[in-house]
């Protein structure tokens, strides 16, 4: 018999016990079912009894859970209200759509209402169904590639009463029969419109995925090379004498993944890029396609004083620049990368700001930021996805070149995807006001129970992302404890943490014994 303590069971749902006793006779609960599959186990079968108390305690989880999707819902709700949008619908068409954000009250609610909706159904789904439904979610991204790469939004633009599919598949050059199932499979998971039996329509989803918009690379992507040499390989890597205990990009589940494909040893997926024009633009079209939220999105730029210095490390173009120049001209702005990026950098801006160029308000400095420092004394050195392309020798050595040249008042702010863990270490202090939330009035940034602390599946796309730099670049994303760590060693310390919900940005500045340029 295993049984918890029974104090404050009902109180909190999660601290429940159980009573497991070997099964000797045919159930007695009401409902239970005997399997009559053969037991392939030397142990005796069991029955979960669970006791009264504790048996409520569970079904106030689960209605807490109910809450929490009702009020997200009405959260939801009000937020697209306060931006003066509409209600959505999976039946509306919209051009602009695929870049629309929404505010962080938004993306907070809807933060916890998938967390919640997602924990609801794990919980009282039989378990072999949540396992086979997991298993099965490859041949979603397998048929969005099919759409894509056969280009039916396209096809389907201006027939919002549908296709036929016979037309479809003859447009289209694909067995009509496979083609309907296909787009059937995406159509139950709302992605386009079944209108009438084998009519086919586009829906707010699948209007997004058209050739114009970037997302369509996104689709490319995920469905083609980075399972064909990367995702499918993983395992196979991580067991592997010389990739396993790699952290060289080269040696990545990406890298064994074309190593056994083509021969081809020591190739990064920067290194396949290269190689291949087609997929480098593919590449670059998909990484620009979202925004998560940037730093002018969040942080207070325009609190800076006339004649701040800003310093965008590995800025590429320098898109992000280029948004801070046009709202807050009273900012000196300085872009660094590889020097061939500077001079597209410079043509860039030529073409489309123009004035900050007339204004001198903008520097190029081209930099290997591995091995040489930055600009010296700016006031903020800004890093937009840039650590979590590189393991952690590579990052102190990145910091530690900033640090170098930071003056005693000098940030460093870098934008990346930060996640907490279920479980903390004490490095930050999530209570405290250091720890700055998307909703003002809330502290702490935990999500409310019965949800993991981290809010779950609310939060999924940073860890799948995490494991997505694993595979491709044995690169990582970090949790907001490892961006402190790094900190340390760098000479750094964290002074706060910004939670834009899809991304975060973590503030540091010089510790107290680290040396930069003297003021």
């Amino acid at each position: 018999m295993v049984s918890g303590p029974s104090a404050g069971a009902a109180a909190n749902p999660k601290q429940v016990s159980i009573d497991i006793l070997p099964r000797t006779s045919a159930p007695t609960l009401i409902g239970a079912q005997e399997s009559t599959e053969p037991s392939t186990s030397s142990t005796h079968s069991i029955l979960v009894m669970i006791s009264p108390a504790n048996n409520e305690a569970r079904k106030s989880a689960l209605r807490a859970l109910v809450a929490l999707i009702s009020n997200a819902v009405e959260d939801s709700i009000i937020a697209y209200e306060q931006e003066g949008r509409p209600i959505p619908s999976l039946d509306d068409i919209s051009d602009a759509d695929a870049d629309t954000l929404g505010s962080l009250g938004l993306h907070h609610a809807v933060r916890t209402l998938t967390g919640a909706c997602t924990q609801l159904c794990d919980t009282l789904t039989p378990t072999p169904h949540v396992v086979f439904s997991k298993v099965l979610e490859p041949l979603e991204t397998s048929c969005l590639r099919v759409a894509v790469e056969a280009q039916i939004p396209d096809a389907l633009m201006g027939h919002s009463e549908g296709v036929p599919i016979s037309k479809l598949a003859a447009k289209v050059g694909i067995e009509q029969g496979k083609l309907a199932r296909v787009l059937r499979c995406l159509s139950v998971l709302h992605t386009f419109r079944e209108v009438t039996p084998n009519v086919f329509a586009n829906n707010r989803t699948s209007h997004a995925l058209r050739t114009s918009s970037r997302l369509s690379s996104v689709v490319s992507l995920w469905g083609d090379e980075f399972p064909k040499y990367g995702y499918n390989w993983l395992y196979d890597a991580l067991v592997d004498h010389e990739y396993g205990p790699s952290y060289s990009s080269s040696k990545s589940a990406f890298g064994y993944g074309v190593k056994k494909d083509t021969g081809r040893d020591n190739v990064g997926m920067f290194d396949w890029n290269e190689t291949y024009p087609e997929s480098r633009a593919r590449f670059n079209r998909a990484m620009t396609s979202t925004r998560y939220g940037d730093v002018y999105d969040h942080y207070p730029i325009a609190d800076l004083p006339t004649g701040a210095t800003w310093c965008d490390v590995g800025g590429g173009v320098g898109s992000v620049l280029m948004r801070i120049a046009a709202a807050h001209p009273h900012l000196h702005l300085t872009l660094q990368d590889q020097p061939s990026v500077i001079e597209q950098a410079k043509t860039y801006w030529k073409e489309n700001a123009g004035e900050a160029l007339k204004r001198g308000q903008i520097a190029f400095v081209p930099i290997n930021f591995l091995i040489r420092t930055p600009v010296a004394r700016q006031d903020v050195y800004y890093m937009r996805h840039i650590i979590h392309d590189w393991p952690d020798a590579d990052c102190i050595s990145i910091l530690k070149n900033i640090r170098t040249v930071m003056h005693p008042h000098s940030r460093v702010l870098i934008r990346e995807r930060p996640h907490r863990n279920v479980k903390t270490s004490g490095l930050i202090d999530f209570a405290s006001d250091d720890y700055i939330l998307a909703d003002p009035g809330q502290k702490g940034g935990g999500a409310p129970t019965p949800l993991l602390p981290n809010y779950g599946a609310g939060v999924k796309r940073a860890y799948l992302q995490d494991i997505n730099m694993l595979t491709l670049l044995n690169a990582k994303e970090r949790t907001l404890e490892e961006f402190a760590r790094l900190g340390e060693q760098a000479g750094l310390e964290v002074v706060k943490v910004w939670d834009c919900i899809e991304s975060g940005i973590v503030e540091m500045r010089l510790a107290s014994n680290a040396g930069g340029v003297k003021s």
